[in-house]
């Protein structure tokens, strides 16, 4: 009698324990899983960083490629010129030009053919330029480097002849090496003591024009 009642709970005591052992296993950790996680996260962030790095190289080569097309290429040979008035020839270099501009005249005026100035006065100049570069000089790209001002501390204004309706002798096309051609530049100024052509100031100070010229000009 005491077996039979013994039996049932032997078989709770074996199944209780066999579930406890079941549970054990479970809590385990599988070291295969955790290898292949690793492997896994090991291979994320090679990519990342990889993908970092090659942000960083290609930024380095556009600030490379940035630095390689500067105009501030060098130092130049041509001296300042600033003591220069009506009749004198200036030489000025810049990173792609070689040229000398004469001034051979000017005249103010405060209407020009019907037309008047949004400033005090016109101030159209008659000039020679004449080529010393070896490749062809574009005569609108070296008019749009000079300025007129009468403060050589201050700013000064570009040529305007395309602003007005105007008759005015234009500089453009082609000059060759070694050959010079004659032409009018129009300004516009507010009325001073003096009034200056000069290389623009900016162009100067970035290098892009490598030294300055100016022309210091009569009040009338």
């Amino acid at each position: 009698m005491k077996k039979i009642w013994a039996l049932p709970f032997i078989m709770v005591l074996f199944f209780s324990v066999l579930a406890a052992c079941s549970n054990d296993q479970e809590a385990i950790p599988q070291e295969g899983n955790e290898s292949t996680d690793e492997e896994v996260n090991g291979t994320e962030e090679t990519e990342v960083e990889e993908g970092s790095g090659l942000i960083e190289r290609n930024t380095d080569d556009d600030e490379e490629d940035t630095n390689g097309s500067s105009p501030n290429l060098g130092e130049g040979s041509t001296e300042d010129q600033i003591d220069l008035t009506v009749g004198d020839t200036g030489t000025i270099e810049t990173t792609i030009q070689h040229f000398e501009l004469t001034i051979d005249s000017v005249a103010m005026d405060s209407n020009l053919d019907g037309e008047k100035p949004d400033l005090d006065t016109f101030i159209l100049v008659d000039v020679t330029i004449k080529n010393l570069h070896n490749e062809p000089l574009k005569l609108e790209e070296t008019v749009e480097i000079f300025e007129v001002t009468s403060d050589l501390d201050g700013g000064g204004y570009w040529p305007v002849s395309e602003l007005y309706d105007v008759d005015v002798d234009e500089l453009s096309g082609e000059l060759s090496t070694n050959e010079s051609v004659s032409g009018q530049i129009l300004f516009e100024n507010n009325e001073g003591e003096e009034h200056y052509i000069r290389i623009r100031s900016g162009l100067v100070a970035a290098s892009a024009v490598k030294n300055q010229v100016i022309w210091t000009l009569p009040a009338e």
